[in-house]
């Protein structure tokens, strides 16, 4: 009976493509009713996150600092100024507008902005990613985080799709207006303003942060939130006595297909009835190192994700409409300290480096990349693909990429295409571009259970940069969480 239902929205929308011959749609649904309604029809009981009111300390401290406008700090900020404590986020790069500018300048002429870029300004790296909001983590503040961002103007649909994205087009603005909220409830922002070094007391407190070399900003509490490729910052920081230590990540490159071999492959006969293009997420847990693909690029491109002067670093990016020719995803292979030839804790950082420079040394000049087809990447020549136009900029050359890694890694890449082509056939007709280096941070920062460096009281490392978090979701419900708990501990 239509009457018993009171209320009916989406909770998650997905396309089950496991049976080509029987493509699904799943469609979870939530809805008013009374309670014998309910009970007679054995449904669960639906209930969303939402932020109880927060006890605050009783601590009195000056504004919280806030290192960082990428996810995590934007939400650590967020939180912040809605209960009062009217942040200061500091952002080494410049704002989302100007930045983007520079972003387009490096793609057109190969000039780098080594502090605007993919890496750096605000919206962080992840605001050149797609906006994928995929996340392995189960926590409440998921919603949470979701409708903060639909509230800023991402679309609904994030709200209910198993895979949500905003797009790189839409997160510009999204960002923008999760700023301009930030500054209504009285937060405020500095760019281009890089944190240099730290004031700190005799008993290791944090009484400041030096801007540039020169300005100092008073603070008690500071928010580390500077992004996973903050190099010249982790090294200040063990220079400091901040406790860090070495941390696996993974390293490989960007494959890129076309997006309508992708959809015979996962869609068959029924992908001109499908208005999505398809994905694919694909693991080799077969050898000592794991192998996987990930970070995929529906309609996407290969973007220059370089941050460094002569270090070349790729990532993978698509609008809100993913409507481009290709697909891409990284292809990479774990890491550790047995690779890094070294115990020290940023000995990950220098690993990263030295593929870094062998991928821009392969270009001809000015951050050009090297490609490569995977079955000459196979055979150790520099073929070239008959229909696949790489898309990465300012450009790219046809080269030999198989020696950029050790040949452990190597074969391990290797080993792995005879799995991938079982489970999506078209993966050997794939392009390589030389290199992904940047999945996850090198270094992990000791902390304390409210989120605190475990040697320098006051300062808060968080998110990717901290190496506790791995994509936008997570990077924000740790900015969340650091949030939480400085509320809980004192107030201004």
């Amino acid at each position: 009976d239509n009457n018993d239902i009171n209320f009916v929205s989406f909770q998650k929308k997905s396309i089950d493509a496991r049976h080509k011959n029987n493509i699904q749609y799943s469609i979870n649904a939530v809805f008013e009713s009374d309670d014998d309604f309910i009970a007679k029809k054995k449904l669960e009981p639906f209930s969303s996150f939402e932020y109880e009111a927060i006890k605050m300390g009783s601590t009195k401290v000056k504004r919280p600092v806030v290192i960082g406008a990428g996810p995590c700090g934007l939400f650590a900020a967020y939180l912040l100024a809605l209960y009062g404590f009217e942040p200061l986020v500091i952002e080494r790069g410049k704002c989302v507008d100007d930045r983007h500018a520079d972003i387009l300048e490096f793609f057109n002429t190969g000039n780098l902005n080594t502090e605007s870029n993919i890496q750096f300004g605000e919206g962080g790296a992840g605001a050149y990613s797609d906006g994928k909001l995929v996340t392995r983590i189960n926590d409440p503040r998921c919603s949470y985080v979701l409708s903060v961002l639909k509230e800023m103007g991402a679309d609904e649909s994030i709200l209910y799709d198993a895979k949500p994205h905003v797009g790189s087009d839409v997160l510009k603005n999204v960002v923008i207006s999760l700023r301009n909220e930030i500054i209504l409830k009285k937060g405020s922002f500095l760019y281009e303003s890089k944190v240099t070094d730290l004031v700190l007391s005799k008993d290791m407190k944090i009484e400041g942060v030096i801007i540039n070399d020169s300005t100092q900003i008073d603070a008690n509490i500071v928010i580390l939130a500077t992004g996973h490729s903050a190099r010249d910052t982790y090294q200040m920081l063990f220079a400091k006595g901040m406790e860090m230590i070495q941390k696996p990540f993974s390293v490989g490159y960007r494959i890129e297909h076309l997006q309508e071999d992708i959809n015979e492959c996962r869609y068959g006969k029924s992908a001109k009835y499908i208005p999505y293009n398809a994905e694919y997420q694909l693991h080799d847990r077969s050898q000592i190192r794991g192998v996987y693909t990930f970070c995929m690029c529906p309609g996407g491109y290969v973007i220059n994700a370089s941050s460094e002067e002569k270090c070349l670093a790729t990532n993978g990016m698509s609008m809100k409409k993913r409507d481009g020719i290709n697909a891409n995803s990284a292809w990479v292979v774990s890491v550790d300290n047995n690779d890094y030839l070294s115990d020290h804790p940023l000995a990950g950082i220098e690993f990263q480096r030295s593929i870094e420079r062998k991928a821009y040394e392969i270009g001809i000049a000015n951050y050009v990349a090297g490609v490569q087809s995977l079955k000459g990447f196979l055979e150790k020549q520099p073929k070239r693909s008959n229909n696949i136009k790489p898309t990465i900029k300012p450009g790219y050359t046809y080269s030999d990429l198989s020696g950029i890694y050790s040949n452990e890694i190597y074969e391990t890449l290797c080993s792995s295409v005879s799995l991938f082509e079982k489970k999506l056939s078209c993966f050997s007709k794939g392009v390589l571009t030389a290199c992904e280096t940047r999945t996850s941070s090198p270094v992990s920062i000791i902390r304390d259970e409210n989120h605190m460096s475990s040697t320098i009281y006051g300062i808060y490392p968080c998110g990717e940069g901290a190496g506790k978090a791995g994509g936008i979701m997570s990077a924000a419900i740790d900015g969340l969480k650091t949030a939480e708990n400085i509320i809980k501990n004192f107030r201004i």
